[in-house]
Order: C-alpha cells, then sequence, then structure tokens
C-alpha cells in the first residue's frame, strides 16, 4: 500500500522520472547513502533501487568523515483521493406465467492519500566534490567484494530526497458484492418458488506514516575505479517512471513477441504443476489469502526476492496486522523443508513462485480484484484456454464447453480482466476472436504469466 502510494505521487509529481520511489515505510534513505541498482529480469519488471544499509563514510578509506552540507526546502502538499467502480449484471424474464433471474456483481474501490506537507532534502554537489577529492574507497569492503563478484552491478549515491514533516495516512477500501435473486411462478401447477442470496465483501486497510519518512529520493550513479578513486555519473540514465510502463518501440507488431516470451518462461509452469497435489492446493490459497489484502502482493514479491537472494525473509516493514498475518502463513508453506521450495535457486519451483507473484504485483488494481474472485479450478482453466488464444493469436467458439464457466456476468468480468491489460475481447457472432492493444504494452505478459501460474497450481 506504501509502495503503491508513493508510485501514484511521482506519477502526478514528477512524470519525467527524476524521482525513485520508495517501496517500504522502513526502509531508510539519506543524503550519502548507497543503493544498488537491480535491473528487471523481464520485459514488464522495472528497474528497482535496493537500500544496502551502507553511506559513502562507511566504504571510506580514513576515519575523515564528510559532513554533508544538505539544503532543505518546501516542495509540495499532497492529498489525493480516488475510487474506482466495475459493475456487471444478467437479467432474464420468461413468459408465461413468470420466470425471472436476477444475477448482479458489483466493486467498488477507494483510496485516500495524505502526505500533507512534503520538503525537499538537496545534497550540495559542488561541496561534495570538493570534499572527496583525493579519497579513496575501501576495496577490501564487504559491500564492494561482492558487487565486483557479480558482473554489472552498479551502485548510486543519494543525493536528494522528499520527506514528510507530519503524521500522515494511507487508507484504501474494496468492497465486492454478490447478487442472486429469482421468482418462478405457475398457475396451472399453482407451484410458486422465491429465492434472493446476496454476499458482499469488504476489505478495508489504513497506514500511519510517521514525520520524516523518506517517500522518494534521488540518486547519481558511483563511478567506482581499480585503485578506488571514485566519482559521480551526472549524465546518467534517468529511473523508470513509477507505474509507467516503457512502450515506444519495444514491441513488434502482432503476438511474435508475446508467443516467444510466454515460451521462455513455460519451464516455470511445469514446475508448479508438477508439485504434489497439496503443496499446489497450500500455495494457491495462500496466494488468494494474500491476493485479498491491500498491498500484500507486493510484499510477497519483496519477500521471495530476499530468499531468492539467499536473505532470511523478514517481515518487519508489514505494519497493518492482516497483511503481516497472510504473508506470515504463505512464508510458513514456503519455509517447510518437507515442500522442497525454499531454494536460492531461480530456476526451482520457487523461482517460478515468484514469476508468477512478480506479475500479479505488475497487475491494475481492477483487474487483480477480478482475477482474485476467479481463482476456482473451473474459471481458471477457461481463461487458460482463452490466454492461450491470446499467445496464438488464434480464436474460440463461445458454444464451445471450454468457455462455459465464462458465461453470463462472469464473461463481463472477463471482459473487464482483459482489457484491463491491454487485451480486448471481441465477438463475431459465435466466434471469440483476442485483439492487444496498439500501444503493446508489456501488460499482456502479464495477464498471460498470471493466470497460467494461477492455473498451474489449480492443476488446470
Amino acid at each position: 500500500m506504501f509502495a503503491k502510494a508513493t508510485a501514484h505521487f511521482l506519477e502526478e509529481v514528477d512524470p519525467t522520472g527524476n524521482l525513485i520511489p520508495v517501496s517500504s515505510c522502513n526502509d531508510s534513505f539519506n543524503v550519502l547513502s548507497i543503493v544498488r541498482k537491480q535491473k528487471g529480469g523481464l520485459l514488464f519488471q522495472k528497474t528497482k533501487y535496493v537500500a544496502t544499509g551502507f553511506t559513502l563514510n562507511d566504504i571510506l578509506i580514513g576515519d575523515t568523515l564528510i559532513q554533508p552540507a544538505v539544503t532543505l526546502t518546501e516542495f509540495a502538499n499532497y492529498t489525493q483521493s480516488g475510487s474506482e467502480k466495475y459493475q456487471a449484471g444478467l437479467e432474464a424474464n420468461l413468459h408465461p406465467e413468470l420466470a425471472q433471474l436476477v444475477v448482479e456483481h458489483k466493486g467498488t474501490s477507494k483510496h485516500n492519500i495524505s502526505f500533507g506537507s512534503l520538503k525537499k532534502e538537496d545534497l550540495n554537489l559542488p561541496q561534495l566534490i570538493k570534499d572527496s577529492k583525493g579519497r579513496f574507497l575501501d576495496m577490501d569492503h564487504s559491500l564492494i567484494k561482492q558487487a565486483r563478484e557479480k558482473d554489472g552491478a552498479v551502485f548510486g549515491l543519494v543525493t536528494q530526497k522528499i520527506v514528510t514533516t507530519q503524521t500522515s495516512t494511507i487508507s484504501q477500501n474494496d468492497e465486492l458484492a454478490n447478487s442472486l435473486g429469482g421468482q418462478i411462478r405457475h398457475m396451472v401447477l399453482k407451484m410458486c418458488l422465491k429465492a434472493n442470496a446476496s454476499l458482499t465483501k469488504e476489505r478495508s486497510s489504513e497506514l500511519t506514516i510517521q514525520p520524516h519518512t523518506t517517500i522518494a529520493y534521488k540518486q547519481n550513479v558511483l563511478i567506482v575505479k581499480p585503485k578506488g578513486d571514485f566519482g559521480l555519473d551526472f549524465m546518467s540514465e534517468k529511473s523508470i517512471p513509477p507505474v509507467t510502463f516503457q512502450t515506444d518501440d519495444w514491441y513488434p507488431p502482432g503476438c511474435t513477441w508475446l508467443t516467444e516470451e510466454v515460451a521462455t518462461l513455460s519451464r516455470n509452469f511445469a514446475l508448479l504443476s508438477g508439485l504434489k497435489a497439496s503443496i499446489r492446493t497450500s500455495l494457491l490459497q495462500r496466494l488468494i489469502s494474500v491476493m485479498m489484502q491491500c498491498g500484500a502482493v507486493h510484499l510477497l514479491e519483496r519477500v521471495l526476492s530476499q530468499m531468492l537472494d539467499g536473505k532470511r525473509p523478514s517481515l518487519d516493514c508489514v505494519e497493518i496486522e492482516p497483511q503481516r498475518q497472510a504473508l506470515q502463513v504463505m512464508l510458513d508453506v514456503l519455509s517447510d523443508e518437507d515442500n522442497g521450495l525454499e531454494t536460492e535457486d531461480s530456476s526451482s519451483p520457487l523461482g517460478a513462485f515468484h514469476l508468477v507473484t512478480s506479475a500479479l504485483a505488475e497487475m491494475p488494481d481492477d483487474g487483480l480484484a477480478v482475477l482474485m474472485s476467479s481463482c476456482t479450478p473451473r474459471v481458471l482453466r477457461s481463461l487458460a484456454l482463452l490466454v492461450q488464444c491470446v499467445i496464438e493469436n488464434g480464436e474460440m467458439s463461445l458454444s464451445s464447453d471450454d468457455l462455459a464457466p465464462l458465461t453470463g456476468e462472469t464473461f463481463q468480468l472477463t471482459e473487464l480482466l482483459f482489457s484491463s491489460c491491454g487485451v480486448e475481447l471481441q465477438r463475431d457472432g459465435d466466434v471469440l476472436k483476442t485483439k492487444l492493444s496498439e500501444s503493446y504494452q508489456p501488460r499482456p505478459l502479464v495477464l498471460c504469466l498470471a493466470i497460467k501460474g494461477l492455473a498451474s497450481m489449480a492443476n488446470c
């Protein structure tokens, strides 16, 4: 929830992408902090910057510390609220005498972000260059040693940050309502049957943020030379804008790129479907529980990244109790040695589960809400077949048994799910075709990986 709020904030105030959103309110970013650049391995994954826990002074040779000269200025006063609604309904009236069926599905999502008055801390770069002249980095420091072992490791130095000045809040409320009503009356048989049923699910979360919390920062790439002398790159590329996909000329027309990407990653689905039935069922049930908690999928993806990096997973950054409970139950399953999931190998079932979670974390909120309510084996099987139709740029018959679970209200929700990820479902008589949006964003890949991953755990 915090990560989404900071991303929304930067989407509005920094569309050029100079600033990087902080993903956890427990992350510590101060001027002179060292961050590590972590490129996404897939098309839909954005570049991330991870806090190392070290500052420039920690990795310098010598006892003389560099005292950063910082300028503090007013930045903005930020409050934002919004809501989303989706609705699908089916009504049928038959005569005589009377037969009526009404099915309705409604959903609303409301959020409120109130950061209040924000301030900006700027590092005096000319002064830093002057103070660091003739200084050298300790090339035997553990952080630098680890970087040298990993080809292409890039470090950055935090030179600017945006901080809160007062207690602020982030809240989200999601409500899902289903209703079913029916009435049948036949005068000759003198029979009358009435039925009404409704189900309403509501989830709400509120996060309180303390003053002096960093919500965004700017970094400059740290250039390290073989002997330990160093400098800053002031011409480096800007960070990828939050919640904005790179779409320019990345993807060719048609579905070729999508077919190739899914084929490359298909082994992950085989790994998940090859797990014991009890483990697959447990993973799917726990994952659905995580999906039901606002913002928890992003936290799960972060925890899985820690596990794959060989680190002990930590829930210290989770301050909302329902999120913590859902994630802890998931961790208990992942950490059970009998399940054979706890391994640092990205080509393992844990790596495959991380891939699916990463895709879910990239889905838009409305699409994720629909997918969460569609996680039954029958519906997932139909969705998986429909996704395969997208990948192959094919078509399906609407009257086929394969699409039987997607009729009526469920089909309208399926249209919403696919359109949220840039895929249009087109009807031509009894034929159903799919069409990718003209922008060729990577969201169709996100949709395919999420559905095929969930279907693999459901053994569809």
